[in-house]
């Protein structure tokens, strides 16, 4: 702390005019304030009105010595009273003794050495500055502070412990301290050993009209004359257990949410462990909340095939909580514990902790969704009665099929069934519908899995046979199918038999063109059917 001497006074007490001159102008080329008294009445009045911050007082004076005046100063002023440096001769060794007996600060001999005086000076004051300073904080500090000797009795209690406890200073004053602290026992504190650890408690306290108050207390025990004192450290920590019981309610409301939510929540730490896991997430993935805490949740529940992508992003996401996958929603495949795979939809949020990023992520099972989904666009390219594929998928897969670099050939075989209308006509059309499905099992069962049946009408199909050697696979390819589809077909109440035209067209010796192969293909059917029926028939015939 910086000394501004402008800010200090001392008072002079010297009975001689030379003393008191030279040792003034001395003073005021050091930049203090001077005040000079000539005998020890004249002292005590001078200090009376202007409170100097140091006195510098002759031990040999007529009226009244240093001794005396500076008694008659203590008795008045007590813990307020500057420090008083003693002025004496060198040999005066019994003066010196006396002054330091009563309570003086320093002394200097005459002839004073004025350079030993102007860092005795600075010394004193700057001490005095700093303890003044020390004195305001303890006084005004937030924190209230307590003296207690070794009977428990309150010696010193700041500002802030009686407004904390609604006391005035006096009323505190020589009180036990279980008045403030009910139950706080010095020999818990106090122990056989010379030093003591300081110790920190949370403690309900007292105040003056019987309220409790939560307080946070740190105890720090220490010796006066062999005797054990404490000081204690106060802090009123009502907000703060507020603070508190607010968190848990509200961590107690996040949990019920949480774990009464239909969707799977889930958090990961910044190491990928699995650190929460409600319900919802037992339910969808199998795992216990205890076999899925502190497990790694990439190896827990992503499929092998996503493994190396995940663990890049979320070293990525380490580094700052941000990943392309946070802050969207997306939908993917997790692992249940019995290996199957579930379709969920995933959001994913980031969270920073004093420990690092970590990463919430609510799992919604899509599965039903998923399966509906896939009836639909089942539906939209396939024929709802015999499940084959329809017109618009069968043609997608020509084109495909047409679109691949081969030299093998592709047959496209238009199919329509001969006396299916007789059927329809005599056992109706719910026994029509059979005879379709049976027929298109047939067909199907006859073909290469890579072959595509599909029904394109009521009664008419589409082959499409691909990596042909000749034009003779694709003959007997019709001919087996000629043959299951002429099998008599049985069921409860009746009996049919139908057979199957077919026209061929093959690629790339009729057409190049996917429209000109299917018509080419359905001519060559129809001149099946105007000569005879149940046959097949190549459209370059």
């Amino acid at each position: 702390m910086r000394l501004n001497k402008k800010n200090h006074t001392i008072l002079i007490v010297d009975d001689s005019p030379s003393i008191r001159l030279t040792m003034c102008k001395f003073l005021e080329s050091q930049a203090y304030q001077v005040i000079i008294a000539e005998s020890g009445e004249k002292a005590l009045a001078l200090y009376r009105e202007f409170r100097p911050d140091v006195v510098l007082m002759d031990y040999f004076m007529p009226d009244l010595d240093g001794i005396a005046v500076y008694k008659l100063l203590q008795s008045r002023y007590q813990e307020q009273l500057a420090p008083i440096i003693m002025i004496t001769t060198s040999d005066n060794e019994a003066a010196v003794e006396e002054a330091f007996t009563v309570g003086m600060t320093d002394f200097i001999t005459k002839p004073i050495h004025w350079t030993v005086l102007k860092h005795r000076l600075q010394r004193i004051l700057a001490a005095r500055q700093s303890e003044a300073f020390a004195q305001s904080v303890i006084a005004y500090s937030a924190v209230g502070i307590i003296t207690v000797d070794e009977e428990g009795s309150i010696q010193f209690a700041n500002t802030a412990v009686t407004k904390m406890f609604d006391y005035l200073p006096a009323q505190l004053a020589g009180s036990d301290i279980t008045r403030l602290l009910p139950g706080l026992t010095l020999s818990d504190f106090c122990g056989n050993n010379s030093r003591y650890p300081s110790k920190r408690e949370d403690r309900t306290a007292r105040r003056r009209d019987g309220a409790p108050l939560p307080v946070e207390c740190v105890i720090s025990p220490f010796m006066i004359d062999g005797n054990c004192w404490v000081t204690i450290f106060v802090s009123d920590v009502t907000e703060r257990r507020q603070a508190e019981e607010a968190v848990r309610e509200s961590e107690a409301r996040l949990r019920t949410i949480t774990e009464s939510a239909k969707d799977a929540i889930i958090m990961m730490d910044p190491q990928g462990r699995t650190s929460y896991w409600n319900a919802a997430a037992e339910h969808l993935l199998g795992y216990s909340r205890t076999e899925a805490l502190g497990r790694d949740l990439h190896q827990l529940i992503a499929p092998d095939r996503y493994l190396a992508i995940q663990q890049a992003a979320f070293a990525k996401f380490q580094q700052s909580g941000q990943g392309n996958a946070v802050g969207t929603s997306m939908e993917l495949e997790a692992c249940h514990k019995d290996g199957r795979e579930i379709a969920v939809e995933v959001s994913l949020s980031s969270l920073e902790l004093p420990d690092g990023w970590h990463s919430v992520g609510i799992l919604r099972d899509i599965s039903e969704r998923k399966q509906m989904e896939s009836q639909i666009r089942h539906l939209a390219t396939h024929d709802a009665l015999t499940g084959l594929p329809g017109r618009v998928l069968a043609h997608d897969r020509l084109a495909m099929a047409i679109s691949l670099p081969h030299r093998a050939l592709i047959a496209v075989m238009f199919v329509d069934l001969d006396n299916f209308k007789n059927v329809n006509d005599t056992f109706g059309h719910s026994n029509g519908d059979y005879v379709l499905r049976h027929v298109a099992k047939k067909m199907r069962s006859s073909l290469r899995d890579k072959d595509t049946l599909a029904r394109v009408g009521g009664d008419e199909f589409l082959v499409i046979a691909t990596d042909l050697r000749s034009q003779d696979d694709a003959a007997i390819v019709a001919k087996k199918i000629i043959s299951v589809v002429t099998e008599p077909i049985q069921w409860h109440g009746g009996e049919a038999v139908v057979g199957a035209s077919i026209g061929i067209s093959l690629y790339p010796s009729d057409a190049t063109d996917l429209e000109e192969l299917i018509q080419k293909a359905d001519a060559a059917m129809y001149n099946v059917k105007k000569t005879g029926k149940n046959g097949y028939r190549f459209a370059a015939q």
